[in-house]
């Protein structure tokens, strides 16, 4: 993030993961779809995350 996503290569990603940039490309066809793979995660997480909010202190999204 600090560099974008432009800026940001496979390499350094694999690198950063403790991976190679061929096992990255066994999972993921390009950096587009890793990307919409991390967002999609992230978005289920805070999803999941909100909802146990609002269920635990049963609160309305409202009043959150």
């Amino acid at each position: 993030m600090s560099i974008g996503y432009e800026k940001t290569s496979t390499r350094m990603i694999a690198e950063e993961g403790g991976t190679t940039q061929q096992d990255l490309y066994h999972h993921f066809k390009n950096k587009q779809t890793l990307y919409v793979a991390v967002l999609e995660t992230v978005t289920n997480e805070v999803e999941k995350e909100l909802i146990n909010l609002v269920t635990n202190e049963q609160l309305t999204m409202e009043e959150t």
